[in-house]
């Protein structure tokens, strides 16, 4: 909302842009099969974004590009190829699935190097 204001979008339409760009960030880490098609030289889709989530050493590095625009990561190299299967698993391997609690504090733990009180508190 502030850097909109700056830019000196009115009010009645910072609130609208505001909400549209909420939605759209959303939807990067939904499990949508979006590709928006010739578009996604420019706009970041659900599918473009998953590989920024890859396991898959072959997406280390790639896609990102996380709010608005992809054509960056197709400017430096870093894009993952069109071609490319759908990565078959996402998130960080060496750190379990827990509870809505550990999901959000360990982060801070492997931040710190405290990685065996991160695994211990979410079992």
């Amino acid at each position: 909302y502030i850097p909109l204001r700056v830019m000196g979008v009115s009010f009645e339409m910072s609130v609208p842009i505001f909400l549209f760009l909420s939605f759209y960030a959303a939807t990067h880490h939904a499990q949508l099969p979006w590709t928006f098609g010739r578009f996604s030289r420019i706009f970041i889709s659900p599918v473009f974004h998953l590989y920024h989530h890859s396991t898959d050493p072959a997406h280390f590095d790639k896609n990102f590009s996380s709010t608005i625009f992809s054509f960056w990561d197709y400017l430096f190299g870093t894009a993952v190829k069109e071609n490319e299967p759908l990565p078959v698993k996402v998130g960080l391997e060496d750190v379990p699935p827990g509870s809505f609690i550990s999901t959000l504090t360990t982060p801070f733990y492997i931040l710190f190097g405290n990685n065996k009180v991160a695994r211990e508190g979410s079992k």
